[in-house]
């Protein structure tokens, strides 16, 4: 019964954690305008209050350093999810393992 209020918490999450965004997709092929503004306006207010909560250069330096040393994380033995389960067999970034088939498209 209240859409703006529904989008915004799902804006919220999505920003907190990606996955919560796909939630999306069924609003926008419903046409629930209301409920997609409400979930931009939450996501917009969750950035804003990081970026003032830790500063923009925070953000930079995650951008810059970090994200470009996950994806040497990827086929660790550490990471038990289903994509690195697909790493270590098809395109491990480390020499940990020798893969099935050398193949960077089937992960």
């Amino acid at each position: 019964g209240a859409p703006l209020l529904g989008g915004a918490l799902l804006g919220v999450a999505a920003a907190t954690k990606l996955f919560p965004a796909f939630l999306f997709l069924p609003l926008l092929v419903r046409g629930d305008w209301k409920t997609i503004a409400g979930g931009v306006l939450g996501a917009g207010a969750t950035a804003i209050a990081s970026v003032a909560a830790f500063g923009l250069e925070a953000h930079v330096e995650y951008v810059r350093t970090i994200l470009p040393h996950v994806g040497t994380f990827r086929s660790s033995w550490m990471n038990l999810s289903l994509p690195g389960f697909f790493a270590r067999l098809f395109h491990p970034a480390r020499n940990t393992t020798v893969p099935i088939v050398e193949s960077a498209g089937l992960y």
